[in-house]
């Protein structure tokens, strides 16, 4: 397709805790960028998986028999080559993570089994210790290392053939950081995280050889959000803290991209990728039964079939015809199946369970059906359209409304409208093959819209763009002195100043009550050296719930930042205010929310 690599020269990787044997969208997006990587880019891609119990080859041939991955692509895992490394290699990350060598205060018995657990009278793991085939202890994962038999210190520790301690760590986050240096090397590298339970970690890895990209696959604000400005989705809550520390941050659609703009939580390296896909040759035209229907689907809450059983069967009322193959499973499976006995469904229902080969009934359905809370992109809609089925969905965030122009290629409905849904079914259900023939083309064009080698391109600018924005050294936080602080109608006014020799940049102020899911900024006028100004608008302060809203500046250099807790001024005197007390708490400054 390309005559030369779209994609930047450098080794590519691709990070994951793990592969399950029946994974969803997420795995099967990362799978495909992948191996598109590999064919139309020219740019094969490993695989990097940190899970204990994970066997790289017996993943590597799972996936290789079902066609996910080519032979070229390798599958590796942290675990799996620590418990074949020589001693060599172990001492040599030892170097990278720089504690020093200390065995374990115990060391627990194989038995047999690759691993052993130590439990404290709460079922609490206390330690782990990691077992080579030969039954010899390679690893220690310690977490009571401050106290024995008492949760807290992380002390993890490898061992030679000899058993002999040749490598200490004083956090997981250390040893996986120096096995990535040791796979990675020197060379100029991608490392791409798709994985929002790695996103805190991939934030922190910093490596001036490395461009790191994490990849924000679903909304990031709280399921049903009542504004933009508003509650974070708890999964998403830690990545959001850290726009910033991503060399890129890739969301799939304008609507999120704007959205995290407009509430000042992304910056340059904030860039919108739309998942792609292969579109097959376009299906012989056939006769489609306009009232059959098809969903695709995982049983979850976030994905909401619920909602679709009870739409179809509101139609089924109307026209008997009315029919809708619902293929998945999941945790909410036993939900879904007394949503159908509640209301005697079953004419009008049929549960599928779960088929790897479900997204072949689009190219024969009329409709497929979106019921979800919310989404990232929704990439179950191009596959629906690029076969000529039409989507019928929820106009959530993120996804339905940048692929979908309601009555063209497909139809919206107001989110979580069960009734509305009902009536779209019943209008399709209604309508001939010569009125759905143009939508079904609509909707194929759409799709083809995005096209691996279409978004290919894509990828590579934005990497290229990342790389070279990249800054090797690194950037000592600024001395931030609050000068002023004044309550007005408009909200919270700070101003404060950093000293002349401080790097030009961009600057925030905002708040954060971690661990809740509460956080948010806004962008600071003026230069700090020479003073500058902000304010936390009175209708952003007081929808924070209760709870200690640490307020902070954040200073952000091309392809750096540093997040500075602002400080209480010497004499401080807490002040009462409509949105709460504003208090010096250990020299920083603390909005305490009490509950409403």
């Amino acid at each position: 397709m390309f005559g030369r690599s779209v994609l930047p020269r450098g080794d590519y990787y691709a990070l994951t805790w793990s592969v399950p044997r029946e994974f969803g969208g997420l795995t099967n997006v990362f799978l495909h960028r992948a191996e598109v990587f590999r064919s139309l880019g020219k740019r094969p891609i490993q695989i990097l998986t940190l899970a204990p119990d994970l066997d790289p080859r017996a993943t590597k041939h799972r996936l290789l028999a079902n066609g996910q991955v080519s032979r070229r692509t390798k599958v590796r895992n942290l675990w799996h080559e620590l418990s074949r490394a020589d001693d060599k290699t172990l001492a040599a990350l030892g170097h990278s993570g720089m504690d020093k060598p200390q065995a374990a205060t115990r060391a627990l018995e194989a038995k047999g089994e690759a691993s052993a657990d130590l439990l404290n009278d709460a079922e609490k793991v206390l330690q782990t210790d990691r077992f080579r085939a030969n039954g010899t202890r390679y690893a220690s994962d310690q977490k009571d290392a401050k106290k024995p038999g008492t949760l807290g210190g992380r002390l993890v520790t490898l061992y030679s053939s000899s058993g002999q301690p040749v490598a200490s760590f004083a956090s997981m986050a250390r040893l996986q950081s120096a096995w990535l240096d040791h796979v990675i090397g020197a060379k100029e590298a991608f490392l791409i995280n798709d994985s929002q339970f790695l996103a805190d970690y991939v934030a922190g890895y910093r490596r001036p050889n490395v461009t790191t990209v994490q990849a924000l696959h679903n909304s990031h604000l709280a399921s049903i959000p009542k504004s933009i400005t508003g509650e974070l989705s708890k999964s998403k809550a830690k990545l959001v803290r850290r726009t910033d520390d991503y060399d890129m941050l890739a969301v799939l659609t304008e609507q999120q991209h704007e959205d995290l703009l407009a509430t000042d939580l992304g910056d340059e390296d904030l860039r919108m990728i739309p998942n792609s896909r292969e579109i097959p040759a376009a299906p012989e035209p056939v006769h489609r039964d306009p009232a059959d229907g098809v969903m695709a689907v995982r049983f979850s809450y976030q994905k909401h079939p619920q909602a679709a059983v009870r739409a179809t069967w509101l139609a089924h009322q109307s026209n008997p015809a009315v029919h809708l193959d619902l293929f998945g499973k999941g945790y909410e499976e036993e939900k879904v199946k007394a949503v159908v006995d509640e209301l005697g469904a079953h004419p009008a229902v049929a549960l599928k369970g779960f088929d790897p080969k479900a997204s072949q009934r689009f190219a024969t359905a009329s409709f497929s059906l979106l019921t979800s809370r919310f989404e990232g992109q929704g990439l179950v809609l191009l596959e629906s359209m690029a076969a000529g089925c039409l989507p019928i969905a929820f106009d959530i965030r993120y996804g339905p409304r940048d692929i979908i122009t309601d009555g063209v290629n497909g139809f919206l409905v107001p989110a979580g409208d069960i009734e509305a849904m009902s009536k779209v079914i019943l209008k399709v259900a209604s309508m001939s093959d010569a009125d759905l023939a143009p939508l079904r083309a609509a909707a194929r064009a759409r799709a083809e819209e995005f096209a691996d080698d279409l978004i290919l391109p894509l990828w590579g600018a934005e990497l290229t763009r990342a790389r070279d924005r990249k800054r090797a050294d690194r950037l000592a936080a600024a001395a931030v002195t609050l000068t002023a602080a004044d309550v007005t109608e408009a909200g919270l006014e700070l101003a404060f100043t950093v000293p002349d020799s401080t790097p030009k940049g961009t600057w925030h102020a905002g708040w954060d009550l971690a661990p809740l899911p509460w956080f948010g900024r806004v962008p600071v006028e003026g230069d700090p050296a020479s003073g500058a100004s902000v304010l936390l608008p009175a209708a952003r302060l007081a929808e924070l719930p209760a709870g200690d809203a640490t307020l902070f500046i954040d200073q952000v250099v091309v392809g750096d930042h540093r997040r500075i807790a602002l400080p209480a001024p010497t004499g401080w005197v807490d002040r009462d205010t409509p949105w709460g007390w504003l208090r010096g708490v250990k020299g920083k400054l603390v909005l305490q929310r009490e509950a409403r």
